[in-house]
């Protein structure tokens, strides 16, 4: 096992390998080709504060230069939520259209360094992946699961919409008809019903855990050497990308309208209030 000793992303504390403190919110290590990324507030079910944010930018922008590496696993803490989405108590300042564009902008931009990267990113899914914790599961290339995992994306039910990019992701998984209904209806899956509609590409069998699958999955691709591997990344990100820039625009336009609107800040009231 192997620990880099790069400053963290950000400037959290603690360094980048095992045993960094557990106050962390972004934990990085390498492990010989594998960079594991771990977020680290299970409290909270794993939000993406804008600190996570920043630190998953630099991290995937950084390590895209490690030529040894062949696959990304990213995972969240504990086994309640992969990643809950926004954090709702920090993005109750972000009031004005400027300030949503910003917010939309900055981590989507965040999530395309995951999409660009130069070798497989596994989204390594450890609990409930929910709302925006949708948007960055699907920005992720492969998605394995533990058994009792959800996924949804809910963003309609504070009457806001995707921000961060995964719109285009869900409809080039699903295709626009799935995609409609999943975002429409706010539907919550589970993780069998995720592998039939391609969502998900694998789930621990029975008496398996995460860490078992995400091992099976990865083992065809830690025996390929790392330039055969980042060759078949290179020739399908394009396809992930194609139109990318059309949509992404649109998504952002809309969600600033929604975010701004009185129907939003009704329905996050409303969600806090009963966590208050």
């Amino acid at each position: 096992m192997t620990d880099s000793s790069i400053p963290h992303p950000n400037g959290l504390s603690g360094s980048d390998g095992v045993g960094a403190p557990s106050t962390q919110v972004l934990l990085v290590r390498k492990d010989g080709p594998i960079l594991r990324v771990t977020l680290n507030r299970p409290e909270s079910r794993n939000p993406l504060s804008g600190d996570l944010v920043a630190g998953l930018h630099r991290t995937f922008t950084h390590y895209a230069a490690d030529p040894d590496l062949k696959v990304v696993i990213v995972t969240g803490a504990g086994n309640k939520a992969f990643a809950a989405g926004g954090d709702l108590k920090e993005l109750m300042a972000v009031r004005t259209s400027a300030q949503a564009a910003e917010m939309s902008n900055m981590t989507r931009a965040a999530f395309q360094t995951i999409r660009d990267f130069p070798v497989p990113v596994i989204a390594a899914m450890n609990g409930d992946a929910l709302g925006g914790g949708a948007e960055f599961a699907v920005a992720c290339d492969i998605r394995v699961a533990a058994h009792h995992c959800r996924m949804g994306f809910i963003q309609g039910r504070l009457n806001i919409s995707t921000a961060w990019g995964g719109a285009h992701d869900l409809n080039q998984l699903v295709g626009p008809a799935t995609a409609l209904r999943l975002l429409a209806r706010g539907e919550v899956i589970d993780m069998q019903t995720g592998l039939r509609l391609g969502l998900i590409d694998d789930v621990a069998q029975e008496g398996e855990s995460l860490d078992d699958v995400v091992a099976r999955y990865c083992a065809p691709i830690i025996e390929k050497v790392p330039r055969v591997v980042r060759t078949f990344k290179a020739i399908t990100r394009d396809a992930k990308n194609a139109n990318r820039a059309q949509t992404d625009q649109l998504e952002t336009e809309l969600f600033t309208a929604n975010w701004v609107h009185d129907d939003h800040w009704e329905a996050a009231d409303k969600v806090l209030s009963k966590k208050g």
